[in-house]
């Protein structure tokens, strides 16, 4: 049934979506923070940087080389994302980059 009125639901909720479904540039962040370092390839740096800019994204970067030493997270040019031993525990980790 094309053009009813599930339709149009349906199309808003993706416009919503790619648009940032009406959150504020932090709640964004955050919400790819966290949805980024709870999949295995983590978060991708170019992909962030293009949406959030170099500030945030140096930002990013600083604190995942400060968990870095402590083996929960690793970091490189393209990526951050959690360890074995980081994934463990991804509610506090995340909540320090919320910080």
């Amino acid at each position: 049934m094309t053009g009813g009125k599930g339709d149009v639901e349906s199309d808003k909720i993706r416009e919503d979506y790619y648009d940032g479904g009406g959150l504020t540039l932090t709640e964004r962040r955050e919400e790819r923070i966290l949805t980024g370092l709870r999949t295995a390839k983590g978060i991708d740096l170019k992909a962030y940087r293009i949406e959030f800019g170099d500030e945030a994204t140096e930002d990013l970067i600083r604190k995942g080389r400060r968990m870095e030493a402590s083996g929960l997270v690793r970091t490189d040019a393209e990526m951050i994302c959690l360890t074995d031993n980081g994934i463990m525990i991804s509610d506090e980790i995340i909540v320090e980059f919320f910080s």
